[in-house]
């Protein structure tokens, strides 16, 4: 399969552009690019029965070219109503379109009604469904999740194997599996704690092992990791029985107090939660039992707090960077339970290859000789690849010059524009159009 990169070509003399790549998976959803198609057609993300025997055989279907693996990730789509189809997690990557091969699967029928199938194991839970309703099959921290409308509606008891891909099997005719995505997640890191004040780290969990007991915000600790403007979480397991807060905070410091913690989970020992920001109280609440899981995250600059993987609350203070996860820890034996950190890819400066006629100063890119204004002699494309799973390039322009920049599949060192296959056109007057090939 061929990869797209980053290409330009630049006709005037000194020409130049600053690019940046990223392959960030870890937070945007992709588009699943459907691939072998038996008896279907895709339009974009869209996979739709289009021939084949109507509602008589499991003979009709497609699979993602995306594929998750161990960090986790998860596929996303709405059904068409008033069809049999089935659509979710699967390890088979051939043409089969039988939906026993389809490990992880939501089946949908005419009526409206829907369960889950694990190959051949039927009925592992089921309910009913609308146009327009949103489906999603996650692995998460190994395990295979179900959800309907963002609600969790089953969890898994097979363990995964990899690769997955979303998998589908359509029945009736025009049966639709559309706007389907896909995200990979980025692994964990498990947290490294710094500047802990009365408490004893074990490896990515946190207990208060002196100090006051139940008397002193007097103990706590940081993450090593940060969290920068391009977000990411932090996530734990509270102790149960006990008073500690845990979030994330712009406080470096080996204070313990929680008011320095910008955007906490308050835990009491009777098993309620609250949530605090700064001294600021009760944004939210709510109960918890041992073994719950709470994040806190950065998306797209705006704070949110989760609880077992369901949004609870979203910040209204925009938050300042670094971030770090922070902990105010009151009772003896409190614990911040196997502590992970999640950074979003951040950008990466292109790397520079097969240069004709031109100049790189760091990811800037600029024609230094040749035919000035007079032909398509000149340019280079990126080390960096963007795969199936996504990614952008973005860069500044020259004012003034003659230039083309985008994204395209041909590694050589051809320098006309029409081997881009996505391209912005550059003008000296100021203009810009797009050309593709």
């Amino acid at each position: 399969m061929s990869h797209p990169l980053s290409r330009i070509s630049l006709a005037p003399l000194f020409a130049f552009l600053t690019i940046l790549l990223c392959s960030n998976a870890s937070i945007a959803q992709t588009s699943v690019t459907w691939t072998n198609l038996v008896n279907a057609s895709a339009s974009g993300n869209t996979l739709t029965k289009t021939s084949g025997c109507g509602d008589c055989a499991y003979d009709a279907g497609a699979i993602s070219q995306q594929q998750i693996d161990s960090t986790g990730g998860y596929i996303e789509f709405s059904p068409s109503p008033g069809k049999r189809l089935f659509a979710g997690l699967g390890n088979d990557l051939s043409s089969a379109t039988d939906y026993n091969n389809i490990n992880y699967a939501f089946n949908f029928w005419a009526s409206g009604d829907w369960d889950i199938r694990e190959g051949w194991a039927n009925n592992r839970a089921s309910g009913t469904f609308v146009a327009g309703d949103v489906f999603r099959v996650s692995v998460e921290n190994g395990v295979v999740k179900y959800y309907k409308n963002g609600q969790l509606v089953y969890t898994s008891q097979v363990t995964p194997t990899y690769p997955l891909v979303l998998d589908t099997c359509l029945v009736s005719l025009n049966a639709a599996v559309n706007n389907a995505v896909i995200n990979r997640t980025s692994p964990n890191s498990n947290v490294i704690w710094t500047n802990l004040v009365n408490a004893t780290a074990t490896g990515n969990t946190l207990t208060k092992t002196s100090g006051c007991g139940d008397c002193a915000y007097d103990a706590g600790a940081i993450s090593q990791q940060q969290i920068d403007s391009t977000g990411g979480y932090i996530e734990f397991s509270p102790s149960y029985g006990k008073r500690f807060f845990a979030g994330l905070g712009n406080d470096l410091s080996s204070a313990t107090d929680y008011n320095n913690i910008n955007y906490a989970f308050n835990f009491w020992p009777a098993g309620d939660w609250d949530i605090r920001e700064g001294w600021a109280n009760n944004r939210a609440s709510g109960t918890f039992v041992s073994g719950d899981v709470f994040r806190v995250s950065v998306e797209s600059g705006v704070v949110k707090y989760y609880k077992n993987g369901q949004l609870v609350y979203t910040s209204q203070v925009a938050p300042t960077y670094p971030l770090v996860l922070d902990t105010c820890l009151v009772s003896l034996n409190a614990a911040v339970n196997n502590a992970v950190i999640n950074r979003t890819t951040p950008n990466s400066n292109v790397l520079w290859t097969n240069l004709v006629n031109a100049t790189a100063t760091g990811n800037t890119l600029t024609k230094t000789s040749g035919c000035g204004d007079c032909a398509y002699d000149a340019g280079a494309i990126s080390q960096q690849r963007i795969d199936s799973a996504g990614g952008y390039i973005e860069f500044s322009p020259s004012y003034g010059k003659r230039f083309f920049a985008g994204l395209g599949n041909d590694l050589s060192s051809a320098t006309d524009y029409n081997n881009i296959n996505y391209a912005f056109n550059f003008w000296p007057a100021g203009d810009w159009d797009i050309r593709e090939g």
